[in-house]
């Protein structure tokens, strides 16, 4: 009867090292499974930001574009304004030489000035 409670308690002693090294096992591949889940989601969180960092250098590209348009027009308009302020100014100047000199004059000319 001894031998008998040594091999059911030797059974249970090996059921029961058997249970705790499934388990074990069992705990290293879900810790596994995790490793691998979380690397996942920091490659898909990297992707993620590295997509936002692109669209917001392309959006400031395109805004430094547009800003390098506007300026571009602004000065080709003043560059406009001031050769038409220069044209008027040497028309009011060509204007005042010919009231000032008598109308029918064989002397110098009077758009040398200008010229």
């Amino acid at each position: 009867m001894q031998a008998e409670n040594e091999k059911e308690v030797s059974i249970q002693e090996k059921h029961d090292s058997h249970l705790l090294d499934t388990a074990a096992w069992q705990d290293v591949n879900d810790y596994a499974e995790e490793c691998k889940r979380r690397k996942r989601l920091s490659l898909a969180f990297r992707a993620k930001e590295k997509r936002r960092h692109f669209q917001v250098e392309k959006e400031q590209a395109k805004s430094k574009i547009h800003q390098q348009h506007l300026d571009t027009l602004y000065r080709s308009e003043d560059a406009r304004y001031i050769e038409m302020a220069k044209l008027k100014e040497k028309a009011r100047i060509a204007l005042e030489e010919m009231n000032r000199s008598p109308t029918c004059s064989f002397g110098p000319n009077p758009f040398s000035t200008l010229m």
